[in-house]
């Protein structure tokens, strides 16, 4: 596929999420938007009327383009590095540079870079590996409050456009967790135990919630959004599964040849009441233990860029910094490096995949633990949300999301989203628990009840 021509316009300033509003019942439509320190916040993307869409499933991979289904023959990574090696959307005046193939990986997609045991239940199906290719984009640059209308045409015609309209209101029921908070405990001290027997320095803990859902996606999004404007924060329409991601957490970040990641490492809740938040704050800040967290992620993904990068140009810029949100205080890192010249986006992802902050250390054994004693696949919880070019990249780490499907034989939906955090010598098993349900409070708050 190459592209033949594009159009670039300027477009009335809005809010991203307002103005995606039209697009939300399209399928295969995506926003990308979010609000924050305008280091990590600086546009919103909406995506819409797809020419190509690639779906990649271990029993099976398919394109879907020109309207025709076909099989795919190759490997997601080698199809990824394809579409950003011919489509030269970084050829293209701004903008139009920060478009891209866009898409996700799912944490699933370790075991394409590890070989790792598979044994938890599958509780929904979504691809392995998504991208997809649009001929219309709404770039919004924040700094400025500019936007601009972009359209582009290719070799092949856009998909037959499909709309599924749902009324503006939902119901989300009653919540359902992989595990008790005695269970969940209980995990926690066996992570210690592993501790203790020198297997790993630090394991990422989660199980996952499950809820009936009936109504509109998006308006759940919109609501979930308004509360907590998370800056990774993307809306995902696909057939007959909707992906709803209020992530805090940058992945990773390319601009040409400078590349870097900002994992988060300690979480404190936040009050209504000043003087009890200021102390959470102060508690984050003054705690040694969400410290060494932080610290031993850093070291992991700095040895992870080491692998693509320039000899002497990974650096931590930023060993730990506060960050507030809605419901959390998070402690984050920045570390940036330098890709190495026959080196590019596709390795480093590989090399960092998946991120660290929500694997553990040392990454591998984390992992086997993690499939040991979580119930519930992760599928795309703790993946990546991605829009790339050749010289442009902007990733997510995927938490705080919440998938809804809908079975196709009842017309049932049903809502799923995950919490997890860091397990170390030092952790208390109830407070892990409670920093679970501080991560997720939006989503149990909206539970029961019908919004509008």
């Amino acid at each position: 596929m190459i592209i033949k021509s594009y159009k670039i316009e300027k477009y009335p300033w809005v809010e991203a999420i307002d103005c995606f509003q039209q697009y939300s019942d399209n399928k295969y439509s995506l926003l990308l938007t979010g609000q924050g320190e305008s280091d990590i916040a600086g546009f919103s993307l909406i995506a819409y009327n797809p020419v190509a869409v690639y779906s990649f499933h271990p029993l099976g991979s398919t394109m879907l383009q020109n309207d025709k289904t076909i099989p795919m023959e190759f490997t997601p990574w080698v199809t990824l590095r394809l579409l950003i090696s011919t489509l030269n959307y970084e050829s293209l005046p701004y903008p139009a540079n920060r478009c891209g193939v866009t898409g996700f990986l799912s944490y699933e997609m370790a075991h394409t870079v590890e070989k790792l045991p598979g044994s938890t239940k599958l509780n929904y199906k979504l691809p392995h590996a998504y991208y997809c290719i649009y001929s219309g984009f709404i770039y919004f640059d924040v700094q400025s409050k500019s936007a601009f209308k972009i359209e582009i045409s290719y070799d092949s015609k856009p998909l037959e456009q499909e709309f599924e309209k749902i009324p503006d209101s939902y119901i989300i029921g009653s919540i359902y967790p992989d595990f008790s908070k005695e269970e969940y405990c209980t995990k926690v001290q066996q992570i210690r135990d592993y501790v203790l027997d020198g297997e790993v320095y630090e394991v990422n803990l989660s199980q996952q919630y499950r809820a009936g859902f009936n109504g509109n996606p998006f308006t759940l999004f919109k609501n979930l959004y308004r509360k907590n404007p998370a800056p990774f924060s993307a809306f995902i329409n696909l057939p007959n599964v909707k992906i709803l991601s209020i992530s805090p957490e940058q992945f990773i970040k390319g601009d040409g040849l400078q590349v870097e990641t900002r994992p988060i490492k300690g979480t404190a809740p936040r009050y209504m009441d000043q003087e009890q938040d200021l102390l959470s704050r102060n508690g984050l800040v003054d705690s040694e233990k969400d410290k060494a967290e932080l610290h031993m992620i850093v070291d992991l993904m700095r040895n992870d860029f080491s692998r693509s990068c320039k000899v002497g140009s990974v650096k931590v810029v930023t060993p730990h910094r506060l960050e507030k949100y809605t419901n959390v205080w998070h402690l984050v890192a920045i570390v940036e490096g330098v890709l190495e010249d026959d080196k590019d986006y596709i390795d480093l992802l590989k090399a960092c995949f998946p991120g660290g902050s929500i694997t553990g250390c040392p990454k591998v054994r984390s992992m086997e633990i993690i499939d040991e004693l979580e119930t519930s696949r992760r599928n795309l919880y703790t993946g990546s949300i991605f829009l790339m070019n050749q010289q442009f990249m902007q990733s997510s780490i995927v938490i705080r999301t919440g998938i809804i499907t809908t079975n196709i034989d009842t017309n049932e939906q049903t809502l799923f989203f995950n919490s997890g955090g860091a397990v170390t010598i030092d952790s208390e098993p109830e407070k892990e628990y409670d920093e679970t349900i501080h991560k997720v409070t939006h989503f149990i708050a909206s539970g029961t009840k019908e919004y509008r």
